[in-house]
């Protein structure tokens, strides 16, 4: 039995986030067994938690954190008391997608809206990764473009995990750039990166660890 995690997308851009969790869905159908295997994602947003749900229905082992995942990698240091705010905007109703923790953000989108918050509880990705409990992880998902790919990679619970895939924003071209810092860590923690894991050639990056089992991939 195996498991599937996906983390939080970057809601900045909504259409963006929309793509990657439905092209994880499909990669996780084709990869997996809806019977078995476990999927755990992690939704902030309460309204596209639901949405998500609906979603997977269809699949028997699901778990919908509403909730955000703090950069914090020891649960020692994060209490479930302290959330964090989020913004969102009145006009964006029924499902929010824009909603985040960067209030300029919502506001260049909707200028004309009145600005809510809303406080979100936090955990540690740590917390997060022992969801699997006794299955083991064939994947974990990550947003490139926020703090979560960094916590990732100084996750111990990492070693247990099979493969890995970052999505981006950005074209191929500028992917060398994005393949610094986090991710280095990410291959020095004996991940290969392995081609791209859905979409367009570098939409996202797919890494692997050679001792697992054969992880399908795109060609790059």
């Amino acid at each position: 039995m195996t498991a599937f995690l996906q983390l939080p997308l970057d809601a900045r851009d909504p259409d963006r986030a929309r793509a990657q969790r439905e092209r994880f869905q499909q990669w996780v159908i084709a990869n997996g067994d809806s019977a078995r295997d476990r999927v755990v994602l992690v939704e902030p947003n309460p309204w596209l938690a639901q949405s998500l749900r609906e979603r997977w229905v269809g699949w028997s082992d699901v778990t919908v954190l509403e909730a955000s995942t703090s950069v914090v990698t020891d649960p020692a240091d994060i209490s479930p008391a302290s959330p964090v705010e989020f913004f969102l905007a009145a006009t964006d109703a029924p499902d929010y997608r824009s909603m985040g923790p960067h209030a300029s953000s919502v506001r260049r989108r909707f200028p004309h809206s009145e600005v809510q918050t809303k406080r979100i509880p936090q955990l540690p990705i740590a917390d997060v990764l022992n969801l699997a409990h006794d299955h083991a992880i064939a994947l974990v998902a990550v947003d490139g473009l926020g703090p979560d790919l960094a916590a990732l990679a100084s996750c111990p619970a990492l070693a247990d995990v099979a493969a890995v895939a970052v999505a981006w924003n950005v074209p191929s071209r500028a992917l060398k750039d994005r393949q610094s810092g986090a991710l280095l860590r990410l291959r020095n923690q004996s991940l290969v990166l392995s081609g791209s894991a859905w979409g367009e050639s570098g939409e996202t990056s797919m890494l692997v660890r050679p001792t697992s089992l054969p992880v399908r991939v795109q060609a790059a």
